[in-house]
């Protein structure tokens, strides 16, 4: 290595560093030198705090328990890992190497750099420091062989973040088309929310397995009490009266047992697991584990950072296999253009504008980002309800499941009703240019939301629909519900929309300049969703107390209800548009200035 070039690199880095903190803002400087400062200090405080738990707290726990601790902390690096994948895609390298391949420097120099600023991450700093001062402390309370429970812990970070790091390349590579790069980005969201819930909703499941399981052996106890021989009842009152908790704990117990010992039997063969099996190892006094498992996490960290920077080189010299000319072109099929249809009982310009506006939305990743969380959330509450208690719930509770299903849906577009011109960005321009009453603007931007919020509500209404038990009138009242809700939602967007509009950028969900009076409108209208879409709960509150106090069916009053809800917004709406609409004209120059300002 030229180490003349690499202090060159270094000071490069550290001048265009400089030169971003003293152009932007100085809050800004304050707050990047703030952040340096607290991640030292947890970083610091972290390792000082492990370096007395293994002294003190780990002296004499037995070697599986020790084992335990470390797979948590296994875990916890990892998961943090994954989620810098996200962030970590959506930006540049340290220094960019298309800006340096002009120049007679050794690009593995510039790669190797790019590499080690990619450490500088919160997971890593301080997953590394707290496992460092966690060796250090059980080198003291348990003997010096513990000193080699050190290289493990730098063979496992420098394996996972070499391996990390070629992922993002790879990533980076599939990633040029700015299109791609949206959908990418969207779904390493969706698989990280997935990955982080999946342990919750296997230990529910289990839960209520075991929970069916319990229920059916007191059912077999009672029904022995109930109808016994006179031995069999003897037995059974003693083995009730003495150890009542016992056949219930034996088979979780056992269950528990067995997945214990699968985990255990894993670590000797997932790299990823050397770590704890190395510690375990020496705890019960072997050395070659731990010898073995630096080094072999070492050498899969090597052969993943040589990976990564040959996926690098061919990446920026554009070095691509020929695509194979075997197979003949087939012309283009001729796609049918939405905006050329039309909407029966919708007014031309209202329809063309909602056609428009759907199909930017069904294109534009950052809304289908949106979408899948609602959908996601949609379906994940009520789900852990339902694994958790059963589907045996009280009558009187059942009409407000679908409410809430309707209620979560209606919180995960939030975002997109309240800034409904955020996403159009530098389209807004082809609006204002627009002859179209802006009342009839505002109108088609709301219907073009309706079939995406019924899609996603669709799934949990089902769901809860079925698994409840839910009457027809119920049903029925739920779906009204959702309309009513939908309209008063539509119409409290379009003022915040106008009101205080701001830029989402492309393939995320991050404002960019976002002033400070808008982003405390933004969070206020997170605040007050509850109080705003309250009236929702009355139509089924109404059935509940209509049948305790006089009698009256709930499900046909709640039906009723939500029917004459549903009205009333629909007439609030109406009335509203037009109002709106003149708002919007009066404010198009500021919301134009907002929506089309790009970030440096």
């Amino acid at each position: 290595m030229n180490w003349e070039q690499f202090r060159a690199i270094l000071w490069l880095r550290w001048r265009l560093t400089r030169n971003q903190m003293t152009r932007g803002s100085g809050l800004g400087a304050v707050i990047a030198a703030l952040a340096v400062v607290a991640l030292v200090l947890v970083a610091v405080g972290g390792g000082v705090g492990a370096i007395f738990l293994g002294a003190v707290a780990m002296k004499s726990i037995p070697a599986p328990t020790l084992m335990w601790v470390w797979d948590g902390l296994v875990l916890v690096i990892l998961f943090f890992s994954l989620m810098g994948v996200l962030s970590e895609v959506q930006r540049s390298e340290s220094v960019d190497l298309t800006r340096l391949l002009h120049l007679p420097v050794s690009l593995r120099q510039v790669f190797v750099f790019n590499y080690l600023a990619s450490l500088i991450s919160f997971g890593t700093v301080v997953g590394l420091a707290f496992m460092l001062g966690l060796a250090v402390g059980l080198t003291v309370s348990r003997g010096p062989r513990f000193v080699l429970a050190m290289p493990l812990v730098l063979g496992f970070v420098f394996m996972v973040t070499a391996w990390i790091y070629c992922l993002r390349g790879w990533l980076l590579s599939l990633m040029v088309n700015p299109r791609r790069r949206r959908a990418i980005a969207m779904w390493i969201m969706v698989s990280i929310i997935l990955i982080a819930q999946s342990p919750q909703l296997i230990n529910l499941a289990y839960q209520r397995k075991a929970r069916s399981e319990r229920e059916a052996r007191r059912a077999t106890q009672v029904q022995q009490l109930l109808n016994p021989d006179a031995s069999t009842a003897s037995a059974t009152n003693a083995a009730v009266t003495n150890s009542p908790t016992l056949p219930e704990a034996r088979p979780d117990a056992s269950h528990a047992i067995q997945i214990a010992d699968v985990i255990t039997l894993a670590h000797p063969w997932v790299p990823v697991l050397w770590l704890p099996h190395g510690v375990r190892r020496l705890a019960e006094g072997s050395f070659l584990p731990a010898i073995w498992g630096a080094a072999g996490m070492i050498a899969l960290g090597w052969f993943g950072l040589r990976r990564s920077y040959q996926t690098t080189l061919r990446f920026y010299r554009a070095e691509e296999k020929p695509r194979s000319t075997s197979r003949p072109i087939q012309p283009a099929k001729a796609v049918p253009n939405w905006v050329e249809r039309s909407l029966p009982y919708v007014p031309d310009d209202i329809a063309g504008m909602a056609l428009a506006q759907l199909r930017s939305m069904t294109r534009a990743p950052e809304v289908k980002m949106m979408l899948g969380m609602g959908l996601f959330m949609a379906i994940l509450l009520p789900g852990m309800i339902f694994l958790r208690g059963g589907v045996s719930f009280p009558v009187a509770g059942k009409p407000f499941f679908g409410t809430i299903a309707v209620v979560m849906v209606l919180f995960a577009l939030l975002q997109l009703v309240s800034n409904q011109f955020g996403c159009d960005r530098d389209g807004f321009r082809g609006l204002v240019l627009l002859p179209t009453p802006r009342d009839r603007l505002l109108a088609g931007k709301n219907l073009a939301l309706l079939p995406m919020a019924a899609a996603v509500a669709f799934i949990p209404l089902t769901g809860v629909a079925i698994l409840a038990k839910l009457p027809v009138p119920v049903v029925v009242a739920t779906l009204l519900q959702f309309g009513a809700a939908f309209l008063l939602f539509c119409t409290l967007g379009n003022l915040a929309s106008i009101l205080a509009p701001y830029r989402i950028a492309a393939g995320s969900l991050k404002p960019t300049k976002q002033s400070w009076q808008t982003a405390l409108v933004a969070l206020g209208a997170h605040c007050l969703f509850p109080f705003v879409v309250s009236p929702v709960f009355l139509p089924p509150a109404l059935g509940y107390l209509a049948q305790r106090l006089a009698g009256l069916p709930a499900a046909l009053v709640n039906m009723l209800a939500a029917f004459l809800m549903a009205a009333g917004f629909a007439w609030l709406y109406v009335i509203t548009l037009r109002p709106l609409g003149r708002l919007l004209q009066r404010r198009e120059t500021n919301i134009l200035r907002a929506v089309t300002e790009t970030t440096e």
